[in-house]
C-alpha cells in the first residue's frame, strides 16, 4: 500500500493548523520548558511578602466624642501626609471624623511611629527617615470605602509584623 498525499491547495484551515502544530511541537515544547524553568527560578529568588487589610469603622454621632486622641495626633502631624486628597474621592461618603482618622492614617508621623516601632529602616535597608517613610508608603494603602469604612492594607515580611503594624 502507498500513502497518499493531499494536496496544499484541497487542505481544510483546520488541517493546516494541526499541520503547523505538529511541526512545530519541539519549539513550543522547549517554550514551556523554558517559562517553567524562569517561574520555578522567580518563585525561588523573589522575597515573600504578606498582606494584612482591615476595614475601620469610625464611630459617628454627636460631637468627635473618642476622636479626641486622633484630633490632636492630626494637629501634631501636618503638612506629612501621603499626598492624598479626598477630594479626588467622588462618589464616598465625607464627615469631619471619617475625614479625619483617614488624614491621621495617612500622615507622617504614624508613618514614622511604624518604622520606629518596627525597626524597619534595618529591615528596609535605608539610612535616612526620608527613604524610609517613602518606601514603606508605598507598602501602605489607605482608602474611603462607598460605605464609610476606611480599610487599609499592609505589605509585610512576615505574617506576624504584618498583623502587629496593621
Amino acid at each position: 500500500m502507498s500513502e497518499t498525499t493531499v494536496p496544499a491547495t484541497s487542505r481544510s484551515f483546520l488541517q493546516e493548523y494541526v499541520l503547523r502544530v505538529v511541526r512545530s511541537i519541539r519549539r513550543i515544547a522547549v517554550f514551556c520548558l523554558l517559562i517553567a524553568v524562569a517561574t520555578a527560578v522567580y518563585s525561588l529568588v523573589v522575597e515573600e511578602r504578606y498582606t494584612v487589610y482591615s476595614l475601620v469603622m469610625v464611630p459617628q454621632g454627636q460631637g468627635t466624642a473618642g476622636m479626641g486622641a486622633l484630633a490632636s495626633i492630626a494637629g501634631r502631624a501636618t503638612g506629612g501626609g501621603l499626598g492624598l486628597d479626598l477630594g479626588d474621592m467622588l462618589g464616598t461618603p465625607s464627615s469631619p471624623d471619617i475625614d479625619l482618622a483617614f488624614q491621621v492614617m495617612t500622615s507622617r508621623m504614624v508613618m514614622e511611629e511604624l518604622i520606629g516601632r518596627y525597626d524597619l529602616m534595618t529591615v528596609l535597608k535605608v539610612p535616612h527617615m526620608e527613604r524610609a517613610v517613602e518606601k514603606l508608603g508605598r507598602r501602605i494603602n489607605v482608602s474611603i470605602t462607598p460605605e464609610g469604612f476606611i480599610g487599609f492594607s499592609i505589605q509585610g515580611w512576615t505574617p506576624e509584623k504584618t498583623a502587629a503594624m496593621a
